[in-house]
């Protein structure tokens, strides 16, 4: 290309090719040179950026690429839609923050804050051909449902991809895996990208979803986000640039949002199978101290040992034993009975990571078990059920711990779980919800007091907020 030729962009494989001169729109933007091609390589996120830019600094550039937002309007058939519900002041405040960053950014709520209501708000304000990643099959069917009730959309408007569906529309709903798998179908069709869940935004596949999109409008949403996490780094330096807005549960308890709420742990002081909980900890410690293993680091050096190593294995073998002891005492189901009594006439949901233990409680007290192994048909049959009776009772597997849109419950009870704070806020929200007879909401968890469990519910309990 000649020195005086005006400088062009075209895609170029999955990035963008930039033909011309380095001007300053390039300036602290990621762009390697192609020695082969004669070009700069640069993200297809990048380029709203740049276009910025050219129109700041009046530079001439070429490209048939779109990036402005008349050209990803909606089509005259969806200028209809409007949101038919009011915004609490805090989702307004929200929805300002990102629009005052350029309509993009990072919104941290909680469960049960309305982050969904939120997504229709930044549709509607916006009005542009938007796509929506959900990291799940189910959230895609909540989605869909949402857009209908609160824009008033019509089915056949609304694109599906993902659980056998390959349909894009002006306003289209995709799973993370078919984000991916059909980045080149996606990428230049979109003004707005929403992303749910974006914690779960992590790992080079999923990452190359919010580097490939052109999207000039980006808006994430989580209820556990924190700065440690990887996924708020990629987020941050792939287009959504900060977080615009957060609030904590407990500053939407003050406001009458979310319900009043109580924690309370249950701690079994002996389990049966004490003696060989402890024979299993015996070998995990063992090899730790053989190999000079300490602190948080112990764990991901044990994991990384496992394929090379028999020991290692063995240890490995050992604490998911503990694990599994420690997780379904039998003396938790006397406890859980003492509960069910005491709450005959509350909703509930009771969470289990174990889904064998799961499907146990689900004999011994007649509880409809929801988990990955539960068909589509009965799933929606038990959530119905829960929905309509006050009294209703259900026990889920991780499969709920996040973006499934649970009908409020008064208690929960934590059979067993993970260390992980993000799990137990999610937890902790399925109960938050507001209800005109709910007054106050209790989350109960119950550990086997002298074991890695008590260590698990300490730690996932420190940064509620």
């Amino acid at each position: 290309m000649l020195d005086n030729e005006i400088p062009y962009i075209r895609f170029q494989g999955e990035d963008l090719a930039y033909y011309g001169e380095f001007y300053k729109c390039l300036e602290g933007i990621e762009a390697i040179w192609d020695e082969k091609g004669n070009f700069y390589r640069i993200y297809p996120r990048d380029f709203a950026l740049i276009m910025e830019r050219v129109s700041k600094y009046n530079l001439p550039i070429k490209t048939s690429l779109p990036f402005t937002l008349p050209e990803y309007m909606f089509p005259s058939s969806y200028f209809n839609l409007s949101l038919n519900l009011p915004l609490y002041d805090f989702q307004n405040e929200a929805l300002m923050h990102w629009i005052n960053n350029k309509y993009r950014g990072i919104v941290v709520l909680p469960t049960g804050a309305g982050k969904t209501i939120l997504g229709c708000a930044a549709i509607e304000k916006l009005k542009a051909s938007t796509v929506i990643i959900v990291p799940t099959i189910l959230l895609l069917e909540q989605w869909k449902n949402r857009l209908i009730e609160n824009l008033g959309l019509k089915s056949d408007q609304i694109g599906i991809f993902g659980g056998g569906d390959q349909e894009i529309k002006s306003i289209t709903i995709s799973t993370f895996e078919s984000a991916y798998l059909y980045l080149k179908r996606f990428r230049s069709q979109f003004g707005l990208l929403i992303i749910d869940e974006a914690h779960n935004l992590t790992g080079s596949n999923y990452e190359k979803i919010i580097d490939g999109y052109l999207s000039p409008y980006r808006l994430a949403l989580t209820a556990t986000l924190n700065k440690s996490d990887s996924a708020f780094e990629t987020l941050v330096n792939r287009g959504f640039q900060k977080v615009v807005y957060e609030i904590f549960p407990k500053e939407l308890e003050k406001l009458n949002i979310l319900s009043h709420y109580k924690i309370v742990t249950i701690k079994i002081d002996k389990i049966k199978e004490e003696n060989e909980y402890k024979k299993n900890i015996d070998i995990l410690t063992s090899f730790f101290k053989k190999h000079r293993l300490y602190g948080p680091e112990a764990f991901e050096k044990l994991r990384f040992m496992i394929n090379r190593n028999q020991d290692a294995y063995n240890a490995f073998q050992a604490y998911n034993n503990a694990k599994k002891i420690a997780f379904s005492a039998e003396e938790k189901l006397n406890e859980l009975e003492k509960l069910l009594i005491n709450h005959e006439n509350d909703k509930m949901i009771i969470f289990s990571d174990m889904i064998d233990f799961c499907e146990r409680i689900g004999r011994e007290f007649m509880i409809p078990v929801l988990s990955h192994r539960t068909s589509k048909e009965e799933r929606n049959f038990i959530m119905n059920f829960f929905r309509t009776n006050s009294n209703a009772k259900i026990c889920v597997g991780k499969i709920f711990d996040e973006g499934v849109d649970v009908p409020s419950a008064k208690v929960g009870i934590i059979v067993c779980g993970t260390s992980q704070t993000r799990q137990f806020i999610q937890r902790l929200g399925r109960i938050l919800r507001k209800d005109e007879k709910k007054n106050e909401a209790t989350l109960y968890e119950i550990v086997s007091k002298n074991t890695l469990e008590m260590r698990y519910s300490t730690k996932r309990k420190k940064s509620i907020r």
